[in-house]
């Protein structure tokens, strides 16, 4: 089974830094997730990557129901 690549915060924020430089402004977005503990759970952690790589993310919790 392959495994999925370790997140390289290094990398990120080069990443970041050049998409920055090319377009001037820094990479923002929302990130819906559903409102469950497993999925609350990986929002916060992606968030909290992202975040730390220099992105600015905002979280948003949506009923289950309304993503299928």
């Amino acid at each position: 089974m392959d495994r999925m690549p370790a997140f390289d915060l290094e990398r990120a924020k080069a990443l970041n830094a050049e998409y920055q430089a090319k377009h001037g402004q820094p990479i923002t977005f929302v990130y819906e997730g559903a409102n469950t503990i497993d999925d609350r759970a990986a929002q916060q952690l992606l968030g909290e990557m992202w975040t730390a790589a220099g992105m600015q993310v905002e979280l948003q919790s949506v009923p289950q129901n309304t993503q299928i």
